[in-house]
């Protein structure tokens, strides 16, 4: 059975960070503009290939961790790790700069608004 190719897995997903968007009353234009922008990235490619790059770089360093790698070889390979991380940061903060330009200042607020409602922690009940 062929696996769906990566591209896939992503194009029903929003945006990262952008997972309420749907809740701003976006007009047509802003629609089509966030669309692009999803169309853009995922043809780029390069994110979902530092994704996978991550993975495995990540899974390498436990490899190495868990047998005899030489501390060289595990600093070396946690840069690399580090220098796939902030790829990745760097691409979603570009991706957050292109969304505010498309959304109003009252939409980008609503916005902030329901990324702090997803990220709210539960706060415990009173101890007795």
């Amino acid at each position: 059975m062929e696996r769906p190719r990566p591209e896939r897995r992503f194009q029903d997903r929003p945006l990262p960070g952008l997972e309420g968007i749907q809740r701003l009353n976006l007009t047509p234009e802003q629609r089509q503009q966030l669309a692009a922008l999803r169309a853009k990235n995922l043809e780029d490619g390069r994110l979902i290939q530092d994704r996978q790059a991550l993975k495995e770089a990540t899974e390498q360093l436990r490899t190495l961790m868990a047998g005899d790698g030489s501390a060289a070889e595990i600093r070396r390979q946690h840069q690399i790790i580090q220098e796939l991380r902030q790829r990745l940061a760097e691409r979603r903060l570009e991706t957050m700069l292109a969304v505010r330009e498309i959304l109003t200042p009252q939409q980008r607020q609503e916005l902030e608004s329901l990324r702090r409602e997803r990220f709210r922690r539960p706060t415990p009940p009173p101890t007795p």
